[in-house]
């Protein structure tokens, strides 16, 4: 069982403090999104499950393309609910709830099975994702399916780099404690019908060290992203940069993002 630590209330704090710059700056999850979209299989669905749903543009799009579907999106931060019901308050047959994608209620349980079951970059941060998994698949219809992405251990390598070299530890970025995709795999696999990963690379230049830890910050992931405090100072910051730009020559950023499509194990 792979397990992780996790902060649930930094994470719930973190998100819910960049719920109003969220969806100006997101556009590494945004793209995910539009290609979340692009993998579903099925021209519509009438039940659906969203697993951080966060300001809720993935759930109007869905609600748009199956106006007739029922859809129940969860987010664990209040902030991002609030955003999420007033974008989503013209579709009736769409709520949104506040709750942990772990630990669902009992409600969103019994009114299952689910003909789509979706989430977009949420599942990084789940303290056990394979209890998880594993409640997804009895929660899904015979030709349900399970769409997904997440950011994998790779991502923001190149900060990750320069932050061991100036500490010399590899304690910093809890980015390199997200699942490792292979480590799931096996599980995935012995859970539903069929499993599809994909990995896709995203890179990211940014004019300074100081933009790029804002949009971290604009999009509620810095403080559950660190161990400890990134940058403590101003001169902190100039030695991160200098180094960042001797070594990769510009300040960079890879997402490393993992598209996993599974499909009802009842349906072989």
């Amino acid at each position: 069982m792979i397990k992780r630590p996790v902060n649930k209330e930094k994470i719930r704090h973190a998100f819910s403090k960049a719920a109003t710059t969220y969806e100006d700056c997101a556009r590494v999850q945004k793209a995910s999104m539009e290609r979340l979209l692009s993998l579903l299989e099925k021209g519509s669905y009438e039940k659906i499950l969203e697993i951080g749903c966060g300001t809720g543009s993935l759930t109007e799009k869905l609600a748009r393309l199956n106006p007739n579907a029922r859809i129940t999106a969860v987010d664990i931060a209040p902030g991002m609910v609030e955003q999420a019901r007033v974008l989503l308050a013209q579709f009736r047959h769409t709520r949104v709830v506040e709750a942990d994608g772990e630990e669902l209620p009992a409600n969103i349980m019994t009114q299952g099975p689910y003909d789509l079951i979706i989430s977009n970059a949420a599942f990084q941060w789940f303290a056990d994702l394979e209890r998880a998994l594993k409640v997804y698949s009895n929660l899904m219809a015979p030709d349900g399916e399970l769409v997904f992405s997440l950011f994998g251990p790779s991502t923001l390598a190149e900060l990750q780099t320069v932050l061991n070299a100036l500490n010399g530890t590899e304690r910093g970025l809890v980015a390199s404690l997200f699942p490792k995709i292979d480590e799931l795999a096996p599980l995935m696999r012995s859970l539903f019908g069929s499993c599809n990963i994909e990995e896709q690379l995203i890179g990211k230049e940014y004019a300074t060290l100081l933009e790029l830890l804002s949009s971290l910050k604009q999009t509620g992931v810095a403080i559950p992203l660190t161990q400890r405090p990134l940058i403590r100072s101003r001169a902190g910051m100039t030695r991160v940069e200098q180094l960042f730009k001797k070594m990769f020559g510009n300040i960079t950023a890879t997402y490393q993002i993992f598209f996993v499509t599974l499909k009802s194990k009842v349906m072989q």
